[in-house]
């Protein structure tokens, strides 16, 4: 199969996000180059996203496309890389962070993801988590946004399929081949990954939710972009106030 890779990759235009193109207009050639250099690595993983995304629409549309024998390991690459590379933009967001509001943690240290399970995350204790370092600021805004969308069903999936494709050879998933079914053409194919990413075991049923590869990787790339978006404007008084 003959892929076309993504065209003129180097436009900036090419990933449209607004408020961070706002953001941008201030940090770019000012002072404060270490947060612009973190600025544009957030962006960068979203293009590389788009990158792969691209690749992955050529090689597998659900449905649609006519299975070969390369293509759950071709699709599944392409998904690696999506997965990857959104949760890597979350994780440069929380570098932002640490370096917008001088936490001056270890980049070692940083990261988007912190466990409310633990009583020290609850209480915001941690004084090596960006998120507790946030919650401590009393009345943030920020603080306040990220609790809330990051205990949502779609980041908690995201992390649990990342930590599935480091952690196994491969995910779980299930390759459904079409054979007479009215819906699609015959031989075309589903490739689907379980409603819990690391479900050891699951039955038919444990697909229920549909995610197939192709759509689970647009939708996960609309939510972390909307989630950074969301979190720029919340940021942009503190970018002016260095500027």
């Amino acid at each position: 199969m003959q892929v076309e890779l993504l065209p003129n990759i180097n436009d900036p235009s090419l990933v449209k996000m607004p408020y961070w193109s706002k953001l941008n207009q201030h940090l770019d050639g000012s002072p404060y180059s270490c947060i612009h250099r973190a600025h544009s690595n957030t962006k960068g993983k979203i293009l590389f996203a788009d990158y792969h995304y691209h690749n992955l629409n050529q090689v597998y549309v659900p449905k649609v496309t006519k299975r070969e024998n390369e293509t759950p390991t071709w699709a599944l690459a392409e998904m690696y890389s999506i997965t990857t590379n959104l949760y890597s933009a979350l994780d440069s967001l929380a570098f932002e962070i640490n370096l917008l509001y001088s936490f001056q943690l270890n980049i070692r240290e940083v990261q988007i993801f912190h466990n409310t399970a633990e009583q020290q995350h609850i209480l915001f204790k941690n004084n090596n988590c960006v998120r507790c370092r946030l919650g401590k600021q009393s009345g943030d805004a920020l603080s306040k946004f990220l609790e809330h969308e990051l205990i949502q069903d779609w980041f908690l999936n995201l992390k649990d399929t990342r930590v599935q494709m480091v952690h196994r050879e491969q995910p779980i998933y299930l390759a459904h081949l079409s054979v007479g079914d009215h819906e699609f053409p015959d031989e075309a194919t589903v490739l689907l990954l379980p409603n819990q990413p690391c479900n050891k075991a699951p039955k038919w049923s444990d697909y229920s939710k549909q995610y197939d590869f192709n759509t689970y990787s647009q939708e996960l790339r609309i939510n972390v972009v909307s989630l950074i978006e969301q979190a720029y404007k919340i940021l942009e008084p503190k970018v002016l106030a260095l500027t």
